[in-house]
């Protein structure tokens, strides 16, 4: 395993960086790349880039530097790092300097093409405001041809597909009435529009096999007040899209069962890769090179994959060292030996991808 490497990761799981707070953890990236020679910048919102080579963008390494709130301890044991981000998505992300800076030492930078790193902000949060700006600063531009998005799959699992996302809340009213008294409480009423929509996704879901392909609603939370005159229940939710379905169809099926006063945030269309890109049959064949069995994998979350796959229509994956269900919980924690693994099996793809000579 590589010190250097290693100190990266740990680095900069060690700064704090929750969606929306993420200056200190972009700063240390572009002052990480422009140490070693690699221009780097902080851009207008916020994403830490770096970019090396000369000419048009081919390839865009696109991972997020922001992490989920909730801070269990950074630490060593043995083979393993322990701490916020160690997989979503600190692993991935420094396993991409990692695989770059490794380049960059032994090619030469090529001057009729180049690869762009982005540490993205706010990816966790509603709108992944990282992703979107990266989206509006190539428009009129040449998009990246070719995008490998840095999320936790395991070192040797390649992900080609996310659901949609989409979240909402719907409110619900009803007159104050003594509790012996015959109408239904608003509590009772968002109740039934819930269950009502359960029922409705279960016919929908009901040909469709594995939680990748069913539509998912979520409720997140459930708040009731009252002025002493009116009672009102609000019902905040989320939804998975998968593919065969639209964020507008989502929010039809979801407003036919909450009522009129159903309010939709920002949403992700569902987005499924091609398997045979060069962007996947590179890392298959880098995995391979590495001893690896590599294995294609479907999220039932979303990523910046939702956001940049449907504007640019690039050959894209996604990829990154850590297991996936550890992402976002108190025991989140990753193994070195496979995130060295991963910067391997990046530096070979890369080196195909852009038509560089082996190292």
């Amino acid at each position: 395993m590589n010190a250097e490497e290693i100190e990266l990761l740990e680095e900069l799981v060690r700064i704090p960086s929750p969606s929306g707070s993420e200056e200190g953890a972009s700063a240390f990236l572009v002052d990480w790349f422009d140490r070693r020679g690699i221009p780097a910048y902080i851009d207008g919102v916020g994403n830490a880039c770096a970019r090396w080579g000369e000419g048009p963008v081919s390839l865009c390494l696109l991972g997020h530097v922001d992490t989920v709130s909730g801070w269990p301890p950074v630490g060593r044991r043995g083979d393993i790092l322990t701490g916020r981000g160690t997989v979503d998505a600190k692993g991935p992300l420094a396993a991409f300097a990692s695989a770059l800076h490794r380049l960059s030492r032994v090619q030469r930078s090529p001057g009729n093409r180049s690869i762009l790193f982005v540490g993205a902000v706010e990816e966790e949060a509603d709108g992944s405001r990282g992703a979107r700006h990266l989206v509006r600063g190539f428009c009129g531009g040449s998009p990246p041809g070719m995008v490998i998005i840095g999320e936790p799959s395991r070192w040797d699992r390649i992900t080609l597909g996310y659901r949609g996302g989409l979240r909402g809340r719907s409110a619900h009213r009803a007159p104050i009435s003594h509790t012996g008294g015959p109408g239904p409480t608003a509590a009772e009423i968002a109740v039934g529009a819930w269950t009502g929509l359960m029922d409705a996704v279960e016919k929908r879901n009901a040909d469709r096999e594995g939680l990748f392909w069913s539509t998912s609603p979520r409720l997140v939370s459930v708040d009731s007040r009252s002025d002493g005159l009116e009672g009102e229940t609000i019902l905040s939710f989320g939804a998975r899209i998968p593919p065969g379905e639209t964020v507008d169809s989502t929010k039809e099926l979801i407003a036919s069962c909450l009522g009129p006063t159903t309010e939709f945030g920002p949403g992700e269309e569902p987005y499924l890769a091609e398997r045979n890109s060069p962007v996947a049959k590179s890392l298959l064949a880098a995995i391979r090179s590495g001893g690896g069995k590599p294995r294609f994998t479907l999220k039932t979350g979303t990523s910046d994959m939702n956001i940049v796959g449907p504007a640019w229509k690039p050959a894209i994956a996604a990829y990154g060292p850590g297991d996936p269900l550890l992402g976002h919980t108190s025991g989140e924690e990753i193994s070195l030996s496979e995130y060295s693994r991963s910067v391997d099996v990046l530096e070979r793809a890369m080196v195909e991808l852009v038509n560089l000579p082996a190292p």
